[in-house]
């Protein structure tokens, strides 16, 4: 039988394997990555049944817990089986660019689910001659929009997010809103049931309503930008009937809220006005704000 070293036996993120019998050293195992070496030998002796040691299967189970202090490196392997069993991947990515996600698999299923943090990097090179370190940012909300859960189900579904309401309105200065499409993804339900801002951020589109929101705002209902508060949105599943017709169905919605004023960086250290110089640590406190025009 095995175990891990004790908290206090463990050099940063390597711990020792030691036989629990004999409490001899018998190996180590980086808690990083999982790759672990044994000393054979040693465990020929240590352990009661040693000479069966060559017709033996070795396992080798540990646990690691994540710190609290950020930011962290975290290294990632593909899984067979992972929760209640299923197959998350098969460990591949494709040359070129690709789009990474991330999340904190907070329920433990092996997908997003809403409320875990989540980030994502676009257009990351992968080549045999560029391994990329990665920094993503994990964050409890999307700034380009509201991330979507869209339940059960599995196979291919259709759906789109519309603009539906400014101020709250579908009709302001005797104008009705004009309800945009604003995007159309397609997704597999049995792999990644959820919209985030990954599915509307491009080269050329900053933000989820980057082209239209300031043109029917101002130009077709009369307003300023300053009397934007807030823009409403749904999401909607467009179902395909027999006769060749489309329906939607709305399956989420959300909101976005603008400041009426942008937040001022307020010294908080050190106390008294102005830098002495290079060496001073200044700290500045943003108000929080959700989006701005």
């Amino acid at each position: 039988m095995f175990m891990l070293a004790r908290p206090e036996e463990r050099a940063g993120t390597t711990a020792k394997i030691i036989h629990s019998a004999t409490a001899t050293e018998i190996g180590t195992i980086d808690l990083r990555t999982g790759e672990w070496d044994l000393d054979t030998g040693k465990l020929a002796v240590s352990d009661e049944d040693g000479d069966k040691l060559g017709s033996s299967i070795l396992r080798v189970t540990y646990a690691s817990h994540i710190g609290e202090n950020w930011p962290q490196a975290v290294w990632l392997s593909d899984t067979q089986e992972f929760g209640q069993g299923q197959v998350v991947g098969k460990g591949r990515v494709k040359e070129g660019l690709n789009t990474v996600e991330a999340f904190f698999d907070l329920d433990g299923n092996g997908q997003w689910s809403d409320g875990e943090p989540y980030g994502v990097l676009k257009n990351v090179e992968i080549g045999w001659h560029k391994v990329p370190e990665l920094a993503i940012e994990l964050k409890d909300e999307g700034v380009a929009m509201s991330r979507q859960a869209l339940g059960d189900g599995s196979g291919e579904a259709q759906f789109v997010i519309r603009r539906v309401t400014i101020n709250g309105e579908s009709e302001i200065n005797d104008v009705t809103v004009p309800q945009r499409q604003l995007a159309t993804r397609t997704v597999v339900l049995d792999d990644r049931a959820y919209l985030t801002e990954a599915d509307i951020l491009s080269g050329n589109v900053c933000d989820l309503d980057w082209k239209w929101l300031v043109t029917d705002a101002t130009e077709k209902l009369g307003l300023e930008l300053k009397d934007i508060r807030t823009v409403g949105y749904t999401v909607e599943r467009v179902t395909k009937g027999a006769d060749g017709s489309t329906s939607n169905s709305v399956v989420g919605c959300f909101s976005r809220q603008f400041n009426t004023q942008r937040s001022k960086p307020v010294v908080k250290a050190p106390a008294q006005a102005g830098l002495r110089g290079a060496s001073d640590l200044c700290v500045l406190e943003l108000g929080r704000h959700d989006d701005g025009l």
